[in-house]
């Protein structure tokens, strides 16, 4: 199985916004700094985000983002579920229909293996993905960097190209 790009920064975000103090607001330029990745795709993760009551956003001077809900509550698994097209088949054995439809147990087998892999993620939730030690140790590293750095300046800079989704396909 491979998870888009979009699922991969749309985790990210939603861990960086665990790290910060529930209170505090996050914004996108802050975000497209951190993870140097263009500002036009932070901006479709949190709309994406936004639309599904998962974060709270303010506009204007003063605006950010955050979490909605406390992260103990966002599991892993309904999370990447989402992301990744809701219940859209691994494979779609029916259209076209294979050939091998009829007398094809993969279809069953992938099916099975796909739930086994939502229900493992939802195992874990956000708290137990960003808050524990070392990554409140690297959260803590990375902001005296950025302070250091003096990380008010935003950058357009893309590092990564990400690749076209199903459901994402500008991304």
């Amino acid at each position: 199985m491979h998870l888009t790009r979009f699922t991969d920064l749309s985790l990210r975000v939603l861990m960086y916004l665990t790290f910060k103090n529930r209170t505090s607001l996050v914004t996108v330029n802050e975000l497209a700094q951190k993870f140097k990745w263009s500002r036009n795709h932070i901006v479709k993760v949190a709309h994406f985000m936004n639309a599904r009551g998962w974060i709270v956003s303010f506009r204007g001077r003063g605006g950010g983002i955050r979490l909605a809900r406390d992260p103990s509550e966002y599991r892993i698994g309904d999370l990447v579920r989402q992301l990744e097209g809701g219940d859209e088949p691994l494979i779609d054995c029916e259209n076209p229909r294979c050939t091998f439809f009829e007398a094809c147990r993969f279809r069953f087998i992938k099916d099975e293996a796909s739930e086994a892999f939502y229900s493992k993620l939802n195992d874990y939730t956000l708290s137990s993905l960003a808050l524990t030690p070392e990554a409140q140790g690297l959260f803590g590293r990375l902001s005296e960097e950025a302070r250091a750095n003096g990380s008010d300046k935003f950058s357009t800079r893309m590092l990564i190209r990400p690749r076209a989704s199903r459901k994402h396909d500008d991304f």
